[in-house]
């Protein structure tokens, strides 16, 4: 059982020691990052994790949570993007619990257009290997 316990522990904490890049900020102190080092081609598409980290904690299922990290798809072709897999974690920058996680089934992906000049462009460039 201690075992257990410590690949819990070691998998929920793998996001704290990413090699996180910041993007930039919204009004409200939100700090969005990306980790490059984690960028995968699958096929016309490109997958990459993404953060948010929260200024003040916010709520989720009745658990506050201060950083979120994304599995985010890019497709370089068409300018959009889709998170399929969320984790929020109680501490900052990854760290901390999970408490709370969210998986897109792939027939059910929710495509959004890049709008020009967002964080979410930015993220797009990086993955995509644009300017």
């Amino acid at each position: 059982m201690h075992w257990f316990a410590f690949l819990m522990l070691l998998a929920a904490s793998e996001y704290a020691y990413a090699e996180w890049q910041f993007l930039g900020a919204t009004t409200d102190g939100t700090a969005y990052l990306i980790d490059p080092t984690t960028k995968k081609n699958k096929g016309q598409l490109v997958e990459m994790l993404t953060m948010q980290n929260l200024r003040a904690a916010r709520l989720v299922n009745g658990n506050e949570f201060r950083s979120a990290v994304g599995h985010t798809l890019y497709n370089c072709a068409d300018k959009t993007s889709a998170t399929t897999i969320i984790r929020q974690f109680s501490g900052e920058r990854g760290a901390g619990k999970v408490v709370g996680s969210f998986r897109q089934k792939p027939n059910e992906i929710i495509w959004d257009a890049i709008l020009p000049n967002t964080i979410m462009e930015k993220e797009w460039r990086v993955a995509c290997g644009i300017g």
